[in-house]
């Protein structure tokens, strides 16, 4: 709090940290727009000491917030009574001051409700001035943001209904009406304020009478309770299609119509809820069928905009963002829906390149560049050797081929004759040995399970292959901000290159292979158990093995401040720690598939099933199909000699006889 900003309409007890068990008394009270403190003893000073007494029982431990009119006896025997006793924290609020303007309303609505320190708050209205004063500050004074604040109001017996049901105190579950009876001299009639008794509709309730000589701390906290049954109360409920999380019938086709839940998770939990805790509900669509956009000026459209306007008290499967926060209020994180990368499953490789596949493209580049450079090393030395010994040797044609002979285990028969080219020979048949067991234990392992191409699995896979394509539906709400606010270079591209399709056309395009269809987990697990798997359990579709969580995960959203986000919040924990979510999701899914294929009593995509399922553990003897990369290399080895031999006749070479 900066008293400075809070200009002179405002005096109040500014808090003290309360790690350090620190209090405020009276005297720290900044005393602005008043000579003195209120002491009006008069004919209300018994009800006076009366009402604080009971006040800073119910409010003990909490940040507490007066708000008055004017000066009163009511409030005068309130700040008396804090001023004799430790308090953590208080602020006193006069709206009849003159200086008291609409902006230094703002100022003080910012700055009001206490910090994080305190456990509780507490709001004490002064009625026995202008209520209408007060109750105008209230409407911008975020009170509604706080159901759980507990509200005591002091007025006279003629106020109470309407006061209790005044709009700015729609979302206070704890509300207290204490009635002057009699010009505020014989006594107080105590009324609570319940949100649901009334059928499931707001009600008030004579809790109490006091007379002057009762003791309101020997009387039971009216805060203590929490609402447990809503009494059958009829919320109103915004949801958008999204199964399996929540599927329905549309009632009618005008835009924001009334629609009727179809088997999937959100409404399997909305029921089990609504049971438990004793509610009906109407469900209806956003009118413009959208999730949510950010307009200029802070509003939204879709779903978010119902909430924002108050105009249903929840809704069903959205994801929240920071932005969204600002504008409603969440439960439970019950699920996380996440982007996945959905493709063709992997192709298995041509049998011809079974020759090839032992070793990777480095060792064979390896492998020759030594052949090669033995070669020539071995050339080189024995070409030394024999000008120290004049002793005839190998031509560098022969050198190289007695190298790659020892590779492939065939040497010539002739060795070099000196000690030094014996000792290249040795190194270069360790080489041959060691590479050849390895290549031999691979290439029958290749030969027996067959290579697949390289799944994909990452956005970097995709950005990674040439040709490679992939798409995505239009991107909406939390799924287009996820790419847009994204800092990763690799998203980043991978979103500039996205194209956009329609559900249908993004997975007849990944059939047709060279495609990649981004979608989030829950439809892409519905769509290809609906539409993409065999009866007998064979899909050719891959979805990718990493996930991409998109923000928090996928909760239920509420109009901010409402007073029923706790209790529906927990009942969300429970049935997320007995696991009934994921059971539920797996189920809804799983039924669904079962009744489409009993409807239509026919296959699905025709297309699909061009593919055989094969798992590659299956024993089959090897075939002439696994054996053709040998007689495509004996062919090969065929048509080079053939060109050789053409060229020798074509180009004879001529030896000189008078030469050596």
């Amino acid at each position: 709090m900066r008293p400075w900003l809070l200009g002179p309409w405002l005096w109040a007890a500014l808090f003290v940290p309360a790690v350090m068990g620190a209090r405020i008394s009276l005297s720290q009270f900044v005393r602005i727009n008043t000579g003195g403190v209120d002491g009006d003893s008069g004919i209300s000073e018994p009800v006076g000491a009366m009402v604080a007494e009971a006040l800073l029982e119910w409010a003990r431990g909490c940040h507490l917030v007066l708000i008055r009119a004017a000066e009163s006896p009511i409030s005068g025997h309130v700040m008396r009574a804090i001023s004799t006793r430790l308090w953590g924290g208080a602020v006193v609020v006069d709206v009849g001051a003159r200086a008291f303007s609409r902006r230094g309303q703002e100022d003080v609505a910012g700055n009001l409700w206490g910090e994080a320190a305190f456990t509780c708050r507490s709001l004490l209205l002064d009625l026995t001035g202008n209520a209408t004063q007060i109750f105008g500050f209230l409407k911008t004074s975020g009170v509604s943001l706080y159901p759980g604040m507990r509200t005591v109001l002091v007025g006279p017996q003629h106020q109470m209904a309407d006061a209790l049901q005044h709009p700015s105190l729609r979302n206070a579950i704890h509300a207290i009406y204490l009635a002057l009876k009699d010009g505020v001299s014989k006594g107080v009639f105590v009324y609570r304020r319940c949100l649901y008794c009334d059928g499931g509709e707001m009600g008030v309730r004579l809790l109490d009478q006091w007379q002057l000589k009762s003791d309101p701390s020997r009387f039971p906290n009216p805060f203590s309770e929490e609402i447990g049954d809503f009494m059958g109360h009829n919320f109103r409920i915004v949801a958008r299609f999204y199964f399996p999380t929540i599927d329905y019938t549309r009632d009618t086709d005008v835009n924001g119509t009334t629609v009727t839940l179809r088997d999937s998770l959100n409404a399997r939990m909305l029921v089990t809820i609504a049971a438990k805790l004793n509610f009906t509900y109407v469900i209806r669509e956003p009118k413009d069928r959208e999730w949510g956009a950010l307009l200029e000026g802070g509003n939204w459209t879709g779903l978010v905009g119902t909430l924002q306007q108050e105009e249903a008290d929840f809704s069903m499967t959205i994801t929240p963002t920071a932005p969204r926060l600002l504008a409603m209020d969440q439960a439970r994180i019950y699920t996380r829906d996440p982007f996945v990368i959905v493709s063709m499953k992997p192709r298995r490789l041509p049998h011809f390149l079974a020759l090839v596949t032992p070793f990777t493209g480095t060792v064979w580049l390896i492998l020759a560049i030594s052949v090669f450079a033995t070669g020539v090393s071995l050339f080189v030395l024995l070409r030394a050797w024999s000008r120290l010994s004049g002793k005839p040797v190998f031509s560098l044609s022969t050198a190289l081929f007695f190298s790659w002979g020892t590779v492939l285990e065939d040497p010539p028969t002739d060795p070099p004759q000196s000690s030094t080219g014996r000792v290249v020979v040795i190194c270069l048949a360790i080489l041959s040995v060691v590479a050849g067991s390895g290549y031999r234990s691979s290439l029958a392992a290749h030969l027996t399970v067959q290579l697949k191409e390289a799944e994909v699995n990452t956005f970097r896979d995709l950005t990674a292959r040439r040709g490679w394509r992939w798409g995505s539906e239009l991107l909406l709400g939390a799924s287009r901000s996820y790419f847009e606010l994204s800092t990763d270079p690799v998203v980043q591209e991978v979103f500039r290159r996205m194209e956009t399709h329609e559900l249908d056309e993004n997975m007849e395009l990944v059939l047709q292979g060279g495609y990649s269809f981004i979608t989030t987990k829950f439809q892409n697990t519905a769509v290809v158990a609906l539409q993409y798997t065999h009866a007998r359990g064979y899909s050719p579709i891959h979805t990718s093995r990493v996930e991409y969580p998109k923000f928090a995960g996928t909760s239920w959203g509420f109009r901010r401040g409402a007073p029923f986000r706790r209790q529906i919040a927990r009942a969300m924990q429970q049935q997320i720690e007995a696991g009934l979510i994921d059971y539920w999701l797996e189920d809804v899914v799983k039924e669904r598939v079962i009744e489409e294929r009993n409807d239509t009593n026919q296959v699905q995509k025709s297309a699909v099933w061009d593919y055989t399922p094969d798992d590659g553990n299956d024993r089959v003897p090897l075939t002439v199909s696994h054996l053709q990369g040998g007689f495509y290399l004996l062919f090969l080895g065929h048509f080079i000699a053939l060109i050789v031999f053409v060229g020798e006749k074509c180009c004879p070479i001529r030896r000189d006889e008078n030469a050596g």
